[in-house]
């Protein structure tokens, strides 16, 4: 009796460690899933307010500076005006959704919805951030006719050299970023292998 009792108290002793141990296990999940939120949601605020200031300084410079007279030259300003509004709106709708992600819900639940908010930037990243770039600079470099006429062929020469680096600091600050983002999507893939081998 005394031996029953004992491996009954034993029996019970493991599995009230074991799931202490699972819930100290979600709350280190939760806690990292918050925390690559958190990491994300500060990438896209920073890349909203470069993108929303870059537009503030383009449109003035259309309007104030040197507003485009041709076709050509304003198609071009155009294209480049469309490609940053949507690329902001991208960034405010990644916001809200990834804010939309709750990690008080079930860790299962939590994970899938950060592994489809993840793949859904991947998707960003890869197809339409691309598109939009090419559509941007072929808008930029349809001003060049204009700008010939006004300015020196040097001086038009080096506002296309400027802009060449401008897009290259870019595209390697944002690929940073975007790193980042993909290291977090591994992360909470992994997360979820470890919830369901528990």
């Amino acid at each position: 009796m005394d031996k029953d009792f004992t491996s009954l108290e034993s029996a019970w002793k493991k599995s009230k460690n074991s799931i202490q141990n699972s819930e100290k296990n979600v709350d280190v999940i939760y806690k990292k899933i918050d925390q690559a939120k958190g990491d994300n949601v500060k990438f896209y605020y920073g890349t909203f307010f470069i993108l929303l200031i870059t537009l503030v300084g383009i449109v003035s410079f259309f309007v104030f500076v040197a507003p485009v007279k041709e076709l050509l030259s304003r198609i071009g300003a155009f294209a480049m005006i469309i490609g940053l509004v949507i690329r902001i709106l991208i960034e405010v709708q990644s916001i809200l959704n990834l804010k939309k992600i709750r990690v008080d819900h079930s860790t299962l639940e939590t994970i899938e919805s950060a592994i489809g908010f993840h793949k859904l930037r991947k998707t960003i990243h890869s197809i339409i951030m691309p598109v939009i770039l090419i559509i941007y600079s072929i808008g930029f470099y349809m001003l060049t006719p204009e700008f010939l006429k006004y300015l020196s062929t040097e001086m038009v020469i080096v506002y296309d050299l400027i802009y060449l680096v401008m897009i290259l600091i870019l595209f390697f600050q944002f690929r940073k970023g975007i790193k980042k983002e993909m290291i977090n999507l591994e992360l909470t893939i992994d997360l979820k292998k470890s919830v369901l081998e528990d």
